[in-house]
């Protein structure tokens, strides 16, 4: 796919904003928007994203599955969005129906880069599906190694293998002092 020059993005940021404001209802317009953010975020589109987000888009709204626009950015591998919905306070360790993360979605499509990016905010690297699985068992099942490795040095210290709900929230404070 081609990306979208600045000026085209600009149109669709406009026309997100102008169906904002000109809408019926409150609540079905607030719905569309998110919708529009979540869409903006699973293509990459960073502008469009911050956009919606200056409009009133809610960084968090959730798709009936229960995914959000980090969880569709992180899918869709691009650090500048990802970037942009942590800075604007996305949840790093929002869940959807199924139990998943940003996290576990970063380590099924092997990136690296957004994986410590989301570990350095904070996400929990042993959270679970519904299933059980966490990153490293997800990262594990699809032979990416590189992801592996990552979450293997984070999970083990000097002190060996940290168990089960030993890193939380402040896993990404742990990562800076290593």
């Amino acid at each position: 796919m081609r990306p979208r020059s600045p000026a085209v993005r600009l149109l669709i940021a406009a026309f997100a904003v102008a169906a904002f404001a000109v809408s019926g209802p409150a609540r079905p317009a607030a719905e569309d928007l998110n919708k529009e953010l979540r869409l903006a975020a699973m293509i990459g589109d960073t502008e469009t994203v911050d956009a919606l987000l200056n409009a009133g888009a809610e960084f968090d709204s959730a798709s009936h599955f229960g995914k959000t626009a980090l969880m569709m950015a992180v899918e869709s591998d691009s650090l500048d969005t990802v970037a942009l919905l942590l800075r604007r306070g996305a949840d790093v360790n929002a869940r959807t129906v199924a139990g998943c993360t940003a996290l576990t979605f970063a380590a099924e499509n092997g990136h690296v880069g957004l994986s410590a990016m989301l570990i350095e905010q904070g996400a929990n690297v042993q959270e679970r599906t519904r299933v059980g699985w966490d990153a490293l068992m997800i990262g594990s099942r699809y032979g990416i190694a590189q992801v592996v490795q990552q979450l293997l040095s984070i999970r083990c210290g000097p002190e060996g293998l940290r168990p089960r709900g030993a890193l939380g929230a402040d896993a990404g404070s742990e990562l800076r002092t290593h």
